[in-house]
């Protein structure tokens, strides 16, 4: 895995020319279709198309003004309005113009021009099928070509649409209008936001259904995909990181189940403070069964101007296991000489939590010497 665009921060510059793919922030990149060495990206925050050679490792604006609207003319005079889903049949590029409500095509040579299939303008939606300009899409997210067709996510109609090109017709391929998940010939979708094609398969995002939805495009019949034969995924076991510090075991102690406190106190050498501009801290987890529990599977307390003992509430559970304990501590001499040192250690304490123990607050003292 490595990064060939982007830097992890959003582009807030407008018109940006591009650059070396991993030195430009990008802005929201919604979509993908690769064909030969040219990576082409959906550009949705920018509104526009950018490109990113393979062979070059460079970024740069492919179509779009970086103005937001429905405008043709020239690719990089053009006008786009979050362009969220690509595909490609090889000649051009066509884009799901999400905030257009509009699917657009842009010539892949270099004098290519940017043109509304179907759509008029920013505002401009609606749910009818028949040729452009007088049908309308409502927010549309996906596209996929296949075989001289457009499958269109007409997202917040939820319905497949198909878009001939060559003659700017748009027809309805599954779903009503209405939302809910039903499979068969009269399938209901939820906002269907992505479409991908293989096999003679439409596979569907259905978005707010949680769901893949397969489509056989001969039939139109629709199936929600199920995974057979695969365990359910499990989180791993996590794996406590190696401690450099020392290690010091104390002696078990009994604890009485039920809400109660776990009482911390640091003693320093004396003329010695912590360094308030360091990251003091104690961590607390538990091994073997769950005798603590806290808010969360390990607690962290960052010691920065702590008044001690520090009582942190915590819920004493039934069963044996272990409190970890670790201090990372910064502290220096109070005087002016401005030496600083550094502690690490771990207490490990067994903990027996059953009725009849004498008390559910639990004592820990660490002494820097």
């Amino acid at each position: 895995m490595r990064t060939i665009a982007g830097t992890g921060y959003q582009s807030r510059r407008p018109f940006h020319p591009g650059g070396p793919g991993p030195q430009v922030d990008l802005n929201s990149p919604w979509d993908l279709v690769l064909l030969d060495d040219r990576l082409y990206i959906a550009m949705a925050g920018a509104h526009q198309l950018w490109v990113l050679d393979l062979k070059t490792q460079v970024v740069t604006p492919f179509a779009g003004s970086g103005h937001e609207g429905c405008h043709d003319g020239p690719r990089l005079e053009a006008s786009l309005a979050q362009p969220s889903g690509l595909t490609t049949d090889g000649q051009r590029l066509y884009v799901a113009d999400s905030e257009a409500s509009a699917i657009r095509a842009v010539d892949l040579d270099p004098h290519g021009r940017v043109e509304t299939l179907v759509g008029e303008d920013l505002f401009v939606f609606g749910d009818r099928d028949g040729p452009s300009p007088r049908a309308r899409l409502q927010h549309p997210l996906g596209v996929a070509f296949h075989d001289g067709v457009l499958y269109v996510a007409d997202t917040y109609n939820n319905k497949i649409k198909k878009l001939f090109p060559t003659v700017r017709q748009v027809v309805t391929f599954l779903g009503t209008g209405e939302a809910g998940l039903r499979d068969g010939e009269r399938p209901l979708f939820d906002e269907p936001g992505g479409v991908s094609v293989a096999e003679g398969k439409l596979y569907i995002a259905d978005t707010n259904n949680h769901v893949i939805r397969v489509a056989d495009l001969r039939t139109g019949q629709v199936t929600t995909l199920e995974l057979k034969g695969v365990e359910r995924l499990r989180p791993r076991a996590r794996v406590a990181p190696t401690f450099a510090g020392d290690v010091m075991t104390l002696p078990p102690q009994p604890v009485a189940p039920g809400p109660g406190a776990l009482i911390l106190s640091l003693r320093l050498p004396k003329e010695h403070k912590l360094n308030e501009q360091a990251p003091s801290q104690v961590v607390l987890r538990v091994e073997g069964d769950p005798v603590v529990r806290f808010d969360q599977d390990q607690v962290t307390v960052t010691l920065r101007r702590p008044r001690f003992p520090l009582a942190l509430p915590v819920v004493f559970q039934h069963g044996q296991g272990r409190l970890l304990v670790e201090w990372t501590l910064y502290y220096c001499r109070s005087d002016v000489t401005g030496l600083c040192y550094f502690a690490e250690v771990r207490q490990e304490l067994p903990l027996d939590v059953r009725p009849g123990a004498a008390t559910s607050r639990l004592s820990l003292a660490y002494e820097v010497k």
